[in-house]
């Protein structure tokens, strides 16, 4: 099952940076995600060249309006989990938390940054 999940979200995390990289016109290592966490409550934002560009939903990177399959339950809170975890184990406050997702050498690539502080590169099973 872990297997499954980490290969699904694999594959959503690369077609949602590989589709934003063409709308903006540029490499898709340039494009990376990153979840965060604000008053307890998961968000999502698009970065470009390591700056924000926007705040996505999670439909947004599903590319879809609706999600169908339900994903967003499923997932959202795993996530959201993952980060407080993260919180205590590395003394992270909750607003300075966040993964970063992007492409390396083609994978998936996730690092746990404290604010703008690189922690540690973590594996996808580590989300769930």
């Amino acid at each position: 099952m872990v297997d499954f999940i980490s290969e699904e979200f694999s594959r959503i995390c690369k077609n949602a940076i590989e589709r934003f990289s063409s709308e903006f016109e540029c490499p898709k290592e340039d494009v990376c995600l990153t979840f965060n966490l604000r008053e307890e409550t998961l968000f999502f934002r698009l970065l470009k060249d390591f700056k924000v560009v926007r705040e996505v939903t999670f439909n947004e990177i599903l590319n879809q309006k609706i999600d169908l399959r339900g994903y967003g339950l499923m997932v959202k809170p795993f996530i959201t989990k993952c980060l407080f975890r993260f919180c205590q184990e590395y003394d992270i406050k909750q607003n300075d938390v966040s993964v970063m997702v992007l492409i390396v050498q083609e994978k998936i690539c996730l690092v746990l940054y404290n604010k703008v502080t690189q922690v540690k590169q973590i594996q996808i099973e580590e989300l769930f």
